[in-house]
């Protein structure tokens, strides 16, 4: 009989990505995905989200083969685990149909980081970590607040995570 991994504790999940780069740093939470409690899974990769450059590389695997899809599902009832607590206060004050931007290329059209602010949206084509060939655009939608999985407010970003929001528009951003 092959013996069950044991339950990393929420100290052992933070350890192991100590080390961790923004571009290493989800695929090794996904690897542990199974291997912890899933609210302590979701904490961590709250905590960890605006530290990983790569999520769109692992969106599949992120949406169905982890406990996000848990929360995808059930988003208002179980958030909470991906938030901090003034994070949890800043999306309840939010109004019940939020304005989302995304700062993306066509072939990233609908990932799941969004920001409130469209300045700060429409800056992220331009950054070399995000760069690809072809046309940046800022794409508009619009999500019930019941909706989002989560809101982030590190590196002062107003991040949203969100599952394909209602698309308002498309605009090009300029070529740099």
């Amino acid at each position: 009989m092959i013996p069950l991994p044991s339950t990393l504790t929420l100290v052992q999940l933070r350890e192991r990505l100590s080390l961790a780069n923004s571009y290493n740093r989800l695929p090794i939470l996904l690897d542990l995905a199974w291997q912890a409690e899933w609210a302590d899974w979701l904490t961590v990769l709250g905590e960890e989200w605006q530290s990983c450059d790569n999520i769109g590389l692992h969106l599949d695997e992120l949406l169905e083969q982890t406990p996000l899809a848990d929360v995808i599902d059930q988003p208002k009832a179980l958030r909470q685990w991906l938030m901090t607590a003034d994070e949890v206060a800043a999306l309840d004050a939010l109004p019940e149909v939020v304005t989302v931007w995304r700062g993306c290329y066509q072939s990233n059209k609908w990932g799941l980081s969004w920001s409130l602010d469209r300045d700060k949206a429409a800056a992220f084509p331009s950054f070399n970590r995000y760069r690809q060939d072809g046309q940046p655009l800022l794409v508009k939608a619009r999500i019930a607040r019941d909706d989002i999985l989560a809101l982030k407010l590190e590196r002062n970003e107003a991040e949203v995570i969100a599952v394909r929001p209602k698309h308002v528009s498309t605009s090009h951003l300029p070529l740099d």
